[in-house]
């Protein structure tokens, strides 16, 4: 019994309650929740390590990789009390995967809310990042990290991609709430960049956010599509804001990324949205 594979059933597990919830199933929503809660907690008693506080690869082994901690985050597997310590485990191990796992690295860093380490592997001059790919005269993601792995990669895998999709979803922290986009979330974790800017597109057209970040103060620019409605979650210590020029109080806090964070509502149409500390 392995941890890695035991990740993976758990997060099919919770994509099929979600699925059956979307499609209004509520036998097999109910179904597919219980049984992915009560093998989260299997799952925690077989394979964490409460001597070192992090996970162990298997039932009968000591060792600890990157992969059985970094997945167990990734997949919100990781008891509430331990985020800091199996975080602290990944970024100990460096980008000791693949092009392929490099997806679950850079997911399980920002959900715990290490967003300037996940920002500086994906901006790493090294052997193992994707700037190595275009020094070695790629044009496109590469099968491998290179040669020197696997002298025989080839040049072309999508699969190597992880930024792309990681910039959108994490970086800016845009992620449909609802099915279709007719809700979403905006929830920056931008680590030191001072600014950024991104066009994301939907079914229902497309969304912007530019962000510029100051000491202690974000201002940004967003459109949200017409027929949709988005989340815009704060950091908690930006508890100043303005939404085209107007005072607006949180309508509600929620977890995120390690820490807590403001939620505030916007209805389609464009807005400015400035936040600092009080």
């Amino acid at each position: 019994y392995n941890t890695v594979v035991n990740a993976f059933h758990n997060r099919s597990l919770v994509l099929m309650a979600n699925i059956a919830k979307v499609v209004g199933d509520k036998e097999d929503h109910k179904f597919f929740t219980g049984r992915a809660e009560e093998h989260k907690k299997q799952f925690i008693a077989a394979f964490f390590n409460h001597d070192k506080d992090y996970f162990r690869d298997g039932i009968g082994t000591s060792h600890s990789s990157l992969h059985s901690n970094m997945f167990s985050m990734a997949f919100d597997l990781v008891p509430a009390g331990n985020i800091e310590t199996v975080s602290e485990f990944i970024k100990s191990r460096g980008m000791v995967c693949s092009v392929y796992g490099s997806q679950y690295l850079l997911e399980a860093l920002y959900k715990a809310g290490e967003a300037q380490y996940a920002l500086e592997l994906m901006t790493s001059e090294g052997r193992r990042s994707w700037l190595n790919m275009i020094r070695v005269g790629s044009s496109m993601t590469t099968e491998a990290w290179d040669e020197f792995y696997k002298p025989n990669l080839t040049w072309n895998h999508a699969w190597g991609s992880a930024p792309a999709n990681i910039t959108a979803r994490k970086l800016m922290g845009i992620e449909p709430l609802e099915a279709t986009f007719s809700k979403f979330r905006i929830a920056p974790q931008p680590g030191n960049l001072e600014q950024v800017a991104i066009t994301v597109p939907c079914i229902r057209g497309e969304i912007t956010v530019d962000l510029n970040q100051r000491q202690d103060s974000w201002t940004m620019n967003i459109s949200v599509p017409g027929n949709a409605k988005a989340e815009l979650w704060l950091p908690l210590y930006l508890s100043k804001i303005f939404i085209n020029e107007e005072p607006i109080v949180p309508v509600n806090e929620v977890r995120y990324a390690g820490g807590i964070r403001n939620v505030i509502l916007l209805e389609s149409g464009h807005h400015t949205v400035s936040s600092s500390k009080k």
